[in-house]
């Protein structure tokens, strides 16, 4: 910080108040922290650096399936996968903007032996239902929740890439068991985590 000036006082100058202007304008760009668009860093010098702000760049690391924009056209979503599987259509979706909410989904459909058949971003304009159980198999397909969306606004439910798997959720005793059969009929939903 460089002291004011006093009239009479060494150093001095004719002209106090001039000199003041300039010493005021040093001290407040000195104290700049930056807005409006304008951004003061510190150089390791000391010195500073006064830019422009570049608003196309940014630093900020998206999570798997995480909106990164929404358009009226289209939402911009980070790459992610399911079970390793990768989720299509690769880096967004075609969207017509609403004031209705509406549901960014992934469907999930699933072969006869559980395997992912294909994943897929999907806008619903109902919120999906629930996973359903199934009896002594694993569950068919289903839509996991990503997140809800009116007009250009989001709200993220759930990011990061994702394992789908069958878990029991509940059992019954059966009445009369076969030789070789198990003795309760299992309950399986799906189970999705993520990492």
């Amino acid at each position: 910080m460089i002291e004011r000036l006093t009239k009479g006082v060494a150093p001095s100058l004719l002209d106090t108040d001039k000199a003041n202007e300039i010493i005021d304008a040093i001290n407040a760009i000195l104290n700049s922290k930056g807005e409006n668009g304008i951004e003061v860093k510190y150089t390791q010098a000391g010195g500073l650096t006064i830019s422009k702000k570049n608003e196309k760049i940014s630093n900020k690391k998206f999570d798997p399936f995480e909106i990164m924009s929404i358009t009226e056209d289209f939402i911009a979503v980070n790459p992610g996968t399911i079970n390793n599987e990768l989720v299509t259509p690769v880096g967004g979706i075609d969207f017509n903007s609403s004031n209705d909410t509406r549901y960014l989904c992934i469907e999930v459909k699933f072969s006869d032996d559980s395997n992912i058949d294909s994943a897929e971003l999907v806008i619903e304009d109902n919120a999906p239902d629930g996973f359903d159980f199934s009896e002594n198999q694993a569950p068919g397909d289903c839509k996991i929740l990503i997140a809800t969306i009116t007009d250009l606004s989001f709200f993220q439910v759930r990011s990061g890439n994702m394992t789908i798997s069958p878990q029991e959720m509940y059992s019954i005793p059966k009445d009369s068991v076969s030789v070789g059969e198990y003795d309760h009929n299992i309950y399986y939903s799906w189970s999705v985590t993520t990492s």
